[in-house]
């Protein structure tokens, strides 16, 4: 039962998106970019020769969506999206929110979607998911 779930989960993600990362004035910032015929792209991680075809023109940005990552100590950046500036339609969302911890060999990434009025409506409710360094 467990694996039929993994491959429902798979196949629907409720997110596909392109990251571009870079410094600039010190701060890193992570711009994000929707992909067109999101469908097409699913399950892609197993073979990226899928995105040989695939332009920045074809890309759009999601305005008001970056986040913005500074250093906070020797081993830790913290980062989220600037107030109520990146506009969402998921399930009843108006706007929604990411923070972002990354240390040495963890990264916390919080997405939570609000309405109108400011409630939650999407996202875990305690805190982000926490990818965590394998060995190889």
């Amino acid at each position: 039962m467990l694996n039929r779930q993994l491959q429902l989960q798979r196949s629907k993600p409720y997110r596909q998106r392109i990251y571009h990362i870079f410094e600039e004035d010190g701060v890193l910032k992570s711009v994000i970019y929707s992909l067109p015929d999101e469908k097409k792209f699913i399950g892609s991680w197993k073979d990226i020769s899928v995105f040989n075809n695939l332009s920045p023109e074809q890309l759009e940005t999601r305005k008001g969506c970056e986040v913005i990552i500074k250093r906070k100590d020797e081993n830790t950046f913290i980062g989220s999206t600037v107030e109520k500036n990146c506009t969402s339609n998921l399930r009843g969302a108006a706007y929604a929110t990411t923070e972002v911890t990354i240390t040495k060999d963890t990264m916390i990434s919080w997405d939570r979607g609000f309405n109108e009025k400011d409630d939650q409506v999407w996202g875990a409710t305690k805190g982000g998911y926490i990818f965590k360094e394998i060995s190889k």
